[in-house]
């Protein structure tokens, strides 16, 4: 019994280390770069406009969200 015990934890170790993710390396097309942008700007004007000025403060002016809570 303890012997299974074991094989589990170790399993279960082993699937927790296989979930790390790593960066892409492949670079960024510049041309789905520029879809994607406008994409993002599209959607931004759906959305009420203090959402916008949240997301667009978070998103590029890269303050937290604690620096525009305040």
């Amino acid at each position: 019994m303890n012997e299974a015990l074991q094989h589990l934890r170790r399993e279960k170790h082993r699937r927790t280390k296989d979930l790390v993710v790593e960066p892409a390396t492949q670079p960024i097309d510049p041309v789905e770069e520029d879809e994607h942008a406008t994409v993002v700007r599209q959607a931004l004007q759906t959305i009420d406009p203090e959402l916008r000025a949240i997301f667009t403060l978070k998103e590029e002016s890269g303050l937290s969200c604690c620096g525009i809570a305040a």
